[in-house]
């Protein structure tokens, strides 16, 4: 019947309770990435990125400034160069995401139990613990910066239309914009949450969206600048790789299985599941859970396509898979 829930049994949350049992969990997962990133030599493209510290500047040719903001102030705080000190920023930004996981799904469902569960499933998915939460990678800011502003876009749409809650929607998103490109499926996902959805149709009317919009490129300002002054070349080269012409199943087939061993199988086929299915039942859906399936489809959507017509890399998606954790 349409509307109408089965009861299923909720998994029992540690008895110390669930704001204990979540700060044992970033506490442990901190430490085991504090271990790791201190123990691995640095890979190339994080060669790659500490040259942005050497050679500072408002942008860089394939990135934003924010990875090279946060190294600059791990090599800081250690006052010397180390697999470690570039990381440290990273490991505490991973830190961060988990908490925010779990806020921002105890918001969303109101239960903070699921924010809890949340936040454990991310934390059990191998290119987070292991890439986006240890290494000096922009997937660590974007990560945390997109969660802020899911989180913030949950608060704005919660209400009636209001200029406070929109105005921390911008700050985060420009953020967001300052660490990696695909922050731009952020406003684009709300924009069609918004339109689809009546409850949430009036802010479209409402000051409020444009002036996030405008305070997010506002942050994203240097970063148009350094494009401007250098042809446009960070711009081109990114848009460059999402636009081709064919038809390769066996790139989008690549594509899945290899982002399937990224995340590891026990975390992304449940994450396919509960996708595919809130999709097939849309129209008995929350307004939440038509937040969360829209932020995730979006997003998934275009890489889905971008990887049938020339390839893409798996962890591009990181964006639309990180709104299905609280659904799931």
């Amino acid at each position: 019947m349409v509307g109408r829930r089965i009861a299923l049994p909720r998994p029992r949350v540690p008895r110390i309770g669930t704001s204990s049992a979540l700060f044992v969990l970033v506490a442990i997962t901190s430490i085991l990435r504090l271990g790791w990133a201190a123990g691995v030599e640095a890979s190339n493209d994080e060669a790659y990125t500490y040259l942005y510290t050497v050679y500072p500047d408002w942008s860089q040719f394939d990135h934003p400034p924010m990875t090279m903001l946060v190294e600059r102030l791990g090599i800081a705080l250690f006052g010397s160069v180390s697999p470690l000190s570039l990381r440290v920023g990273f490991v505490l930004l991973g830190a961060a995401s988990t908490w925010l996981m779990a806020a921002w799904t105890t918001r969303l469902l109101d239960d903070c139990r699921a924010g809890f569960f949340a936040a454990l499933a991310l934390n059990l998915t191998g290119y987070f613990s292991l890439k986006v939460g240890s290494f000096a990678l922009p997937d660590g800011p974007m990560t945390f910066f997109a969660l802020a502003t899911l989180w913030a876009l949950t608060a704005a749409f919660a209400g009636p239309p209001r200029i406070r809650p929109w105005m921390l929607v911008g700050v985060c998103w420009g953020f967001a914009l300052a660490s990696k490109y695909h922050a731009v499926f952020l406003p684009a996902g709300a924009l069609v949450y918004a339109s689809l959805t009546p409850s949430a149709r009036r802010h479209i009317l409402s000051p409020g969206p444009y002036l996030a919009v405008a305070v997010g490129l506002l942050g994203f300002l240097p970063t148009i600048v350094w494009n401007a002054n250098h042809e446009w070349a960070s711009f081109a080269y990114q848009g460059g790789r999402a636009v081709a012409f064919g038809f390769h199943p066996e790139k989008l087939a690549n594509y899945l299985a290899v982002q399937a061993v990224l995340w590891f199988p026990w975390i992304w086929v449940p994450l396919a599941i509960v996708f595919v299915g809130r999709l097939r039942a849309w129209r008995t859906l929350v307004d939440s859970e038509r937040f969360l399936l829209v932020q995730s489809a979006v997003p998934l959507g275009f890489f889905f396509a971008v990887a049938l017509v020339r390839g893409a890399m798996p962890h591009w998606a990181l964006i639309g898979l990180l709104p299905l954790y609280p659904l799931l």
